[in-house]
């Protein structure tokens, strides 16, 4: 898209959007669920601009962030969904890598909001805060 979209294809752009975000068993075997997570998006998704979408998209492909991510020198845990339908794994992997000591756990069967479909990842991150 290079123009803004009408209201109508803006809600529809953004349902597509954010359930590619989950993966396809996550959203079979969870309709109530998808239900909610999209009542979600579009309560949000009024708020959320189209220009501000671009610039978004537009930021993260002219920045190189890796000499960043090599200064990093707290500790840091990277998780990754492997059926991540917008970020491949191989990106968390290098982010890792890249981080020295960092901490690196990959859900096989995750998508890119884990929280949604792992909530065990949320126990994962607690425990390493309060480390």
């Amino acid at each position: 898209m290079s123009k803004p979209p009408g209201a109508e294809e803006w809600q529809t752009f953004q349902e597509k959007l954010f359930l590619a975000c989950l993966t396809p068993e996550y959203i079979r075997d969870h309709p109530k669920r998808i239900k909610v997570f999209l009542e979600q998006v579009h309560q949000t998704g009024r708020k959320r601009s189209f220009d501000a979408l671009m610039a978004q998209a537009s930021a993260f492909a002219r920045y190189d962030l890796t000499e960043d991510l090599k200064r990093i020198n707290i500790p840091t845990l990277v998780l990754h969904g492997g059926k991540d339908g917008g970020q491949p794994p191989q990106n968390g992997r290098d982010i890792h890598a890249l981080i020295p000591g960092s901490k690196y756990i990959e859900y096989p069967d995750g998508g890119h909001i884990l929280y949604e479909t792992n909530p065990e990842s949320l126990k994962v991150i607690s425990r390493f805060l309060n480390k």
